[in-house]
Protein backbone atom coordinates (compact mmCIF):
# COMPACT_ATOMS: atom_id res chain seq x y z
CA UNK A 1 0.00 0.00 0.00
CA UNK A 2 1.11 3.52 -0.73
CA UNK A 3 0.20 6.72 1.02
CA UNK A 4 -0.97 10.06 -0.21
CA UNK A 5 0.23 12.80 2.07
CA UNK A 6 -1.94 15.54 3.46
CA UNK A 7 -3.57 17.77 0.90
CA UNK A 8 -2.80 21.46 0.70
CA UNK A 9 -5.83 23.39 1.84
CA UNK A 10 -8.02 25.41 -0.48
CA UNK A 11 -7.40 28.74 1.27
CA UNK A 12 -3.63 28.27 1.46
CA UNK A 13 -3.40 28.01 -2.31
CA UNK A 14 -4.36 31.66 -2.80
CA UNK A 15 -2.26 33.25 -0.05
CA UNK A 16 1.34 34.19 -0.95
CA UNK A 17 3.90 32.22 1.07
CA UNK A 18 5.54 34.44 3.72
CA UNK A 19 4.22 37.52 1.96
CA UNK A 20 6.26 36.71 -1.16
CA UNK A 21 5.15 36.69 -4.77
CA UNK A 22 4.14 32.98 -5.05
CA UNK A 23 1.32 30.96 -3.51
CA UNK A 24 1.52 27.27 -2.61
CA UNK A 25 -0.52 26.60 -5.74
CA UNK A 26 2.10 28.45 -7.82
CA UNK A 27 4.86 26.27 -6.39
CA UNK A 28 2.91 23.10 -7.20
CA UNK A 29 1.62 24.03 -10.66
CA UNK A 30 4.48 26.15 -12.02
CA UNK A 31 7.53 24.70 -10.27
CA UNK A 32 6.33 21.11 -9.67
CA UNK A 33 7.43 21.23 -6.02
CA UNK A 34 5.99 21.42 -2.54
CA UNK A 35 7.54 21.99 0.88
CA UNK A 36 6.68 21.89 4.56
CA UNK A 37 8.49 22.32 7.89
CA UNK A 38 10.96 19.59 8.78
CA UNK A 39 11.87 18.85 12.38
CA UNK A 40 9.70 21.65 13.76
CA UNK A 41 6.03 22.49 13.63
CA UNK A 42 3.32 19.98 14.33
CA UNK A 43 2.23 16.90 12.43
CA UNK A 44 4.50 17.14 9.39
CA UNK A 45 5.90 13.83 8.12
CA UNK A 46 9.59 13.08 8.41
CA UNK A 47 9.34 10.23 5.91
CA UNK A 48 8.30 11.41 2.45
CA UNK A 49 4.98 10.05 1.14
CA UNK A 50 4.86 8.43 -2.29
CA UNK A 51 2.20 10.82 -3.58
CA UNK A 52 0.83 14.22 -2.64
CA UNK A 53 -2.67 15.45 -3.41
CA UNK A 54 -3.50 19.12 -3.84
CA UNK A 55 -6.92 20.64 -3.66
CA UNK A 56 -8.38 23.98 -4.57
CA UNK A 57 -11.94 24.85 -5.43
CA UNK A 58 -12.92 22.46 -2.61
CA UNK A 59 -11.76 19.31 -4.36
CA UNK A 60 -8.59 17.42 -5.17
CA UNK A 61 -7.30 18.83 -8.44
CA UNK A 62 -3.91 17.16 -8.73
CA UNK A 63 -2.42 13.93 -7.45
CA UNK A 64 1.33 13.86 -8.04
CA UNK A 65 4.03 11.27 -7.44
CA UNK A 66 6.91 12.44 -5.27
CA UNK A 67 9.84 12.00 -7.66
CA UNK A 68 12.43 12.91 -5.02
CA UNK A 69 12.78 14.84 -1.80
CA UNK A 70 15.44 16.63 0.17
CA UNK A 71 15.76 18.55 3.39
CA UNK A 72 16.87 22.13 2.80
CA UNK A 73 18.21 24.40 5.58
CA UNK A 74 15.69 27.16 4.78
CA UNK A 75 13.48 28.28 1.91
CA UNK A 76 15.87 31.07 0.95
CA UNK A 77 18.50 28.48 0.00
CA UNK A 78 16.19 27.45 -2.88
CA UNK A 79 14.32 30.73 -3.46
CA UNK A 80 16.55 33.69 -2.55
CA UNK A 81 13.70 36.13 -3.25
CA UNK A 82 11.46 34.62 -0.55
CA UNK A 83 11.10 36.90 2.47
CA UNK A 84 12.80 35.54 5.60
CA UNK A 85 10.72 35.13 8.71
CA UNK A 86 10.46 32.70 11.60
CA UNK A 87 8.75 30.11 9.40
CA UNK A 88 10.83 30.33 6.21
CA UNK A 89 14.31 30.46 7.74
CA UNK A 90 14.10 27.00 9.34
CA UNK A 91 14.60 23.52 7.78
CA UNK A 92 12.00 22.33 5.26
CA UNK A 93 11.31 19.11 3.39
CA UNK A 94 11.25 19.90 -0.32
CA UNK A 95 9.41 17.53 -2.66
CA UNK A 96 10.14 17.41 -6.39
CA UNK A 97 6.92 16.28 -8.06
CA UNK A 98 6.19 14.19 -11.15
CA UNK A 99 3.30 14.65 -13.61
CA UNK A 100 -0.27 14.66 -12.23
CA UNK A 101 -2.56 11.61 -12.12
CA UNK A 102 -6.29 12.10 -12.78
CA UNK A 103 -8.21 13.03 -9.66
CA UNK A 104 -11.88 13.18 -8.87
CA UNK A 105 -14.06 14.12 -5.99
CA UNK A 106 -13.83 16.05 -2.79
CA UNK A 107 -11.39 14.75 -0.17
CA UNK A 108 -10.93 16.30 3.22
CA UNK A 109 -7.37 16.88 4.40
CA UNK A 110 -6.27 13.35 5.29
CA UNK A 111 -4.08 10.47 4.25
CA UNK A 112 -5.54 7.80 1.99
CA UNK A 113 -4.13 4.36 1.24
CA UNK A 114 -4.20 2.52 -2.06
CA UNK A 115 -2.34 -0.08 -4.08
CA UNK A 116 -0.22 1.58 -6.77
CA UNK A 117 -1.37 -0.90 -9.42
CA UNK A 118 -4.96 0.12 -8.75
CA UNK A 119 -4.12 3.77 -9.42
CA UNK A 120 -2.34 2.90 -12.65
CA UNK A 121 -5.24 0.85 -14.04
CA UNK A 122 -8.31 2.52 -12.54
CA UNK A 123 -7.88 6.00 -13.94
CA UNK A 124 -8.71 8.00 -10.80
CA UNK A 125 -7.77 8.33 -7.16
CA UNK A 126 -11.29 7.59 -5.91
CA UNK A 127 -11.50 4.35 -7.89
CA UNK A 128 -7.99 3.27 -6.80
CA UNK A 129 -8.90 3.75 -3.12
CA UNK A 130 -12.20 1.89 -3.56
CA UNK A 131 -10.62 -1.06 -5.37
CA UNK A 132 -7.72 -1.26 -2.91
CA UNK A 133 -10.14 -1.63 -0.01
CA UNK A 134 -11.59 -4.72 -1.72
CA UNK A 135 -8.24 -6.51 -1.73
Amino acid sequence: MLTVGPTASSSATTIPVAGGARTFRDFVTAEQCYFHPYGWGSGWPKTPPNFLAFRWGNQVQWLLRVASSEVIPNLQSRWPDMPADGATDQPHMLYHLGPPFPSDGNYRASRVWFVLDQLLVSGSLREAVRLSKLL
